[in-house]
């Protein structure tokens, strides 16, 4: 009994540990079962604390990764990303080799995306191509990197991982999204026709339909950016009919609705947007399809229907777009004349301060001001002014509008408060010399005289090329007619008329002096009137008599032009002056002043009968001829010319005038005018001498009326003369100088020009852009709305300018925004024009070809040119019937003589090239008769028709046409093309050593042949073939010091690296594969040589570097060639006697790799074998050649060469 107690507890000790065990074992899973549970059911604060707790409890586990990778889940789920991140990140830096720890990696670049932090996503998205290149979610993250890149601009790095996922794993579901988003990528690089061929691989591929549909609309897009909306319009159609059901239909939907818009088309497009709506789109799009419907509406002048969608899109209050929603709802009330509703629109934009600065709020509050003040509607105006001067955000322009309501409700005391401050400011702003006018106004309303003609004569000082300056002018004339300005100003006269009393002069003079008193110095007509007439009444002088009629004329006339009198009052006054005068001029003998009352008689009648032109001109050459000594010529000279100025039939007549009046009056204070007119009457013969008057008056005049269009006048002359570098410093100092006129913004712009013509394109682009910032370039309605022609050629320039900068992206862009919105506008011919160079430039040809034929016969600055173009595009593309139709255009307008005959013969190459030898045999026999001397082109012709047999494999054909041309044409330029082809003819029918003689005596007969290299690299491969490798090597050397085409360059390159390879000269080898990887980098060929790089490196004992490049490019490869590769790292380790390493690599690939077409698989356990046998591992050794033996698939031969080794170890 006591013995089997001792042995039951004994067994109860040994049990115990296990049982303890296994019970810790049951609660670490079933928390980690309760931990998945709870985030099955989507209980992630739970869960996060149960996988947390579950982490600490159990770090031994192997379940901790797991739990790690929850926790972060849980925590995403939740919106905590940093704290998701470092979940994930624990797993991924201390799990390496788990499964989580590639999905980690790329749910750290989930957080770092949701965190905003791109550049660290796309890191860390790379990491699991870096560290699980095998793992399922690798094509996924690069995509996902290569999308970041792509948002980033980064397009290289961007298109690097595209074609990573397209070689490596293309079994992936990441591979037509690859293929979709490189095509997207070269859309935005503007390379539409690269573009394009993506798009069609999706489209022809089993991808789903979201996938498809995506590839219709980028295509759709392609096609639109290059301004072709017919070929865009198709794949819209197909998204919108197809793929209703995915997200990609209501993009597609505003997309053709901006092309039918911009096609005028308001109808299909109204009808397009309303069923696009009625398939309830997500709330983004929502809001789009509505404001393009508006749009619709608007455009088509439906406005009640334009005003309720507009509403129904503003409902958006999030959207960037609202402003200019609730703008054009405005507009379309303001259009049915709802002022009030348009107003209460504007004013809620115009009063909240968020909206200030966003695209759109200067011209609704513009708006916003001008309806209120055109509606009469002052005080909601000075409302709203007054509550953006409270916030201290009143501008310029809304100060000035706050004057002009002002000055609508007669509140002169406001406007003297709000703008003496800023007149006296030190601040440049081109409202200033309005501000001195307008203040200088209210001065004059509130009577205040001296303060006003104090401000007026500031303007006409300081601001002397204002328009305002004119008004001031009238205005100072104004108040000096008909108030005392100075109450000093009559003292002495009236002294003088005491004097008179005193000396008891007669009682007429006495009157006729007081009536001068009130009419010049107390400016009271009605007095100075009566006492003029008096003086008629007792006086029997004639001269006095005179004088009095004269200036009771004069009187009259300064009663009819007071302000606010009835235009009735007015003519009576004016008829009672011109009596008053006509009797003056009746006794004009006895005037002792005769040419003053002949001349304000004459000014009166012109305007009494509104006198023509010619009729007005003999009323001052009478004056002129009666009166030749009078000091008034100066006005009768500077009248007559401007006078005559007006018909191009008496310019001569008006030159003479000013040249009379510059000449006999050099003190005028109107001398700056009349050589301002007189420089605009020579710009019409004589540049040269109207950029002198320009000079004299911006020298000698520069606060002068004329100063600033003198300036601007001489910089467009020095434009004319292609000058640039003058006028841009004219037009500099006309903005800077001169402010506050409207030439200022003018010369800005002509300084944009002169940039731009004189190839400154960057300073150009600065001026442009600054001009059309204010302006909404991608907005139909506001764009056709408010745009003026020269904002749109603004448009057009900013294209060119980038043009001339190649930022092709930019330069489309704007280029294409031009020919939307001003289908008809003057430089559209340009526009596609320099559109069609540039799609040449980047190798779209099909966005060329569509620009160019834009370009009508009409304009024939860029019509020949364009259909050149055409024509050799379809040529390169080897298109050559529709080549051909495009040479034969050209050929039929063109007058000269040589490219006549030029275009022809390229008509008829092309014909032979295209297979229409009867049609071209036709065309040769004309073309001989009209061309005898065109030997050059006939011999083209037989080339090309010995080419076109060679190609057809009829190569008697070809020597017959070969030697025609030798024999025939030996002084032609096609002769040793001839020769060459020949040669390759002789090859193709293995007469080889009469083409090895034809090329070894080439470079010394054709020593200026372009076809050099291309027969050395021919000759070159003759004697590769005949093992003749340093031969061979010294004609690709030879070749490459030649002028070659790209193609046959690429060609010469690459044999002359494989000759290298062939007599070891691996330096280089090395050198030449890095030139060629460099020259072409998206070459098909660009592995090969990596791989080359690579046994280089291993040849000159560089084995890490090998290596390193080796893994490198493996990355790159697909899973056909990574085999191959692995194998070449193993090979690098074996070469150097790392056998260890070698077999690492070696196994590998069976281990690893999918099966090929070529044996790697035997060829690694081969290798592995005999690195095996170098270790003196002989069992080892064996084992690798037994696998060889056994494994299916693998080549008898080799099977057979693996048992052989064997029984050669066993023996």
């Amino acid at each position: 009994m006591r013995y089997l107690i001792t042995v039951l507890f004994c067994a109860f000790l040994f049990l115990m540990p296990f049982q303890e065990a296994f019970g810790q074992q049951r609660s670490e899973s079933d928390d980690f079962s309760y931990a998945l549970k709870l985030y099955n059911e989507k209980f992630y604060d739970l869960a996060a604390q149960q996988f947390s707790r579950f982490v600490n409890n159990y770090g031994y586990s192997n379940k901790v990764a797991e739990a790690g990778y929850y926790s972060g889940m849980s925590l995403y789920y939740l919106n905590q990303y940093e704290n998701a991140r470092r979940e994930f990140q624990r797993v991924a830096v201390d799990f390496p080799k788990h499964d989580r720890a590639a999905d980690s990696w790329y749910m750290i670049g989930e957080c770092y995306q949701k965190l905003q932090n791109d550049e660290e996503a796309a890191r860390s998205y790379e990491m699991v191509k870096l560290l699980h290149p095998q793992h399922e979610i690798a094509a996924e993250s690069i995509l996902k990197a290569g999308n970041i890149y792509q948002d980033l601009k980064n397009y290289e790095v961007a298109e690097q991982l595209y074609n990573l996922i397209q070689t490596r794993y293309l079994e992936s579901t990441a591979y037509f999204p690859s293929i979709l988003a490189q095509g997207r990528l070269y859309l935005e690089r503007g390379q539409n026709s690269r573009a394009i061929e993506k798009l069609d691989k999706v489209l022809k591929s089993d991808g789903s339909n979201l996938l498809k549909a995506q590839a219709w609309f980028y295509l759709g897009e392609s096609y639109y950016d290059q301004g072709n909306y017919q070929l865009a319009m198709p794949p819209y159609q197909t998204v919108i009919k197809t793929y209703q059901k995915t997200l990609v239909y209501p993009q597609a939907v505003l997309s053709l609705a901006k092309i039918y818009l911009q096609q005028e088309k308001y109808e299909p497009a109204q009808q397009l947007l309303n069923e696009g709506i009625q398939n309830n789109p997500p709330g983004l799009y929502l809001y789009a399809m509505n404001e393009y419907l508006a749009d619709a509406y608007y455009l088509g002048g439906k406005f009640a229907l334009a005003g309720k969608q507009y509403k129904t899109s503003s409902e958006d209050a999030d959207s960037s777009r609202l402003i200019l929603r609730k703008f054009k709802l405005a507009l379309s009330l303001h259009q049915q004349t709802d002022i009030f509703g348009a107003l209460e629109t504007l004013r809620g934009l115009v009063l909240e301060a968020k909206y200030a600065g966003l695209p759109g709020f200067n011209q609704a509050k513009k708006f916003y001001f001008q309806w209120a003040f055109d509606a009469g509607k002052y005080e909601q105006g000075l409302s709203a002014l007054f509550t953006l001067e409270n916030r201290n955000s009143l501008s310029m322009e809304d100060l000035l509008w706050l004057t002009n309501f002002l000055k609508a409700t007669a509140d002169w005391n406001g406007i003297v408060r709000e703008l003496q401050p800023m007149i006296y400011s030190e601040n440049r702003f081109e409202q200033k010399d309005q501000f001195i006018f307008e203040l200088g106004y209210a001065r004059e309303m509130l009577q205040n005289y001296q303060a006003s003609s104090e401000l007026y004569e500031m303007l006409i000082r300081d601001f002397a090329s204002s328009e305002m300056a004119v008004e001031a002018k009238k205005r100072l004339d104004y108040l000096y007619d008909y108030y005392q300005v100075d109450e000093n100003v009559g003292i002495g006269r009236l002294a003088l008329l005491i004097g008179d009393v005193i000396n008891r002069k007669e009682e007429a003079l006495l009157h006729f002096n007081l009536g001068k008193v009130y009419f010049e110095s107390l400016k009271q007509y009605e007095q100075a009137l009566e006492q003029f007439k008096m003086t008629i009444e007792t006086t029997s002088d004639p001269s006095l008599h005179v004088a009095a009629y004269h200036f009771i004329g004069l009187t009259y006339q300064k009663m009819a032009y007071r302000e606010n009198i009835s235009a009735q009052s007015h003519d009576a006054l004016m008829l009672k002056s011109k009596e008053n005068l006509s009797k003056a001029m009746e006794n004009l003998t006895a005037a002792s002043d005769p040419d003053v009352i002949a001349w304000h008689f004459v000014l009166q009648g012109i305007e009494a009968d509104k006198s023509s032109t010619s009729k007005q001109a003999g009323y001052y050459e009478m004056l002129v001829k009666t009166y030749p000594d009078s000091p008034l010529r100066e006005n009768w000279f500077g009248a007559l010319g401007k006078l005559y100025a007006q018909s191009d039939t008496t310019v001569s007549r008006a030159l003479n005038y000013y040249n009379k009046v510059v000449s006999e009056f050099p003190a005028s204070r109107n001398l700056p005018y009349y050589l301002y007119e007189r420089a605009l009457l020579y710009l019409k013969s004589d540049g040269s001498k109207a950029a002198e008057d320009f000079k004299t008056i911006a020298r000698a005049y520069p606060h002068s009326y004329p100063a600033a269009k003198a300036l601007f006048g001489l910089g467009l002359i020095w434009d004319a003369d292609q000058n640039y570098s003058q006028s841009n410093q004219i037009y500099a100092r006309v903005a800077t100088d001169y402010y506050y006129t409207d030439l200022a913004a003018m010369a800005k712009l002509k300084m944009g020009d002169s940039f731009l013509y004189s190839k400154r394109s960057t300073e150009a682009v600065d001026v442009y852009k600054e001009a059309l910032k204010t302006i909404e370039l991608d907005d139909l309605v506001l764009t056709r709305e408010f745009t003026s022609s020269r904002q749109a050629e603004i448009s057009y320039k900013l294209g060119k300018a980038y043009f001339d900068l190649n930022n092709w992206k930019e330069s489309r862009h704007y280029f294409i925004s031009y020919l939307a919105n001003n289908p008809t506008g003057n430089y559209r011919n340009d526009a596609n024009y320099f559109l069609g160079v540039l799609y040449v430039t980047i190798n779209d040809q099909v966005g060329a070809i569509t620009s160019f034929e834009k370009v009508p016969a009409s304009d024939m600055r860029y019509y020949t040119q364009s259909v050149r173009a055409v024509a050799d595009i379809y040529f390169d593309m080897q298109e050559y019937t529709n080549a051909a139709d495009k040479y034969k255009v050209l050929a039929t307008f063109i007058e000269d003589p040589q490219q006549k005959a030029d275009f022809q013969a390229r008509e008829i190459v092309s014909l032979i090239r295209s297979g229409k030898k009867s049609t071209a045999d036709q065309l040769i026999s004309t073309f001989e008769k009209s061309y005898k001397s065109q030997t050059d082109h006939r011999a083209s012709f037989q080339l090309e028709f010995g080419k076109y047999y060679r190609d057809s494999k009829n190569y008697d054909q070809a020597v017959r046409f070969f030697n025609a041309v030798k024999k025939n044409y030996p002084k032609s330029s096609f002769v040793d093309d001839a020769d060459y082809f020949l040669a390759l003819t002789y090859i193709a029918v293995n007469r080889h050593e009469d083409a090895l003689d034809i090329l070894t005596k080439f470079p010394n007969t054709y020593a200026n042949s372009d076809n050099l290299g291309a027969v050395l690299n021919t000759l070159g491969g003759i004697y590769f073939r005949s093992e003749k490798y340093e031969s061979a090597i010294t004609s690709f050397r030879s070749a490459l010091d030649k002028p070659l085409t790209p193609e046959v360059k690429r060609q010469v390159m690459s044999n002359l690296i494989k000759s290298y390879t062939f007599v070891n000269f691996w330096d280089a080898a090395l050198a030449l594969c890095r030139q060629y990887i460099e020259t072409y980098p998206e070459s098909e060929d660009v592995i090969d040589k990596k791989i080359l790089m690579g046994r280089a490196y291993v040849s000159l004992n560089q084995v890490d570097r090998a290596v390193e490049l080796f893994k490198e490019t493996r990355l790159l490869a697909d899973s056909e060639r990574e085999p191959e590769i692995q194998f070449y790292i193993g090979d690098a380790y074996f070469q150097k006697g790392q056998y260890e390493n070698a077999i690492s690599e070696f196994v590998k690939i069976p281990l690893l790799s999918r099966k090929t077409k070529l044996q790697w698989e035997a060829s690694a356990l081969y290798y592995s074998g005999q690195a095996y046998e170098k270790l003196g591992r002989i069992n080892d050794a064996k084992r690798m050649y037994a696998e060889i033996v056994k494994r299916p698939g693998i080549d008898e031969v080799l099977k057979k060469a693996a048992q052989k080794r064997i029984k050669e170890i066993e023996q």
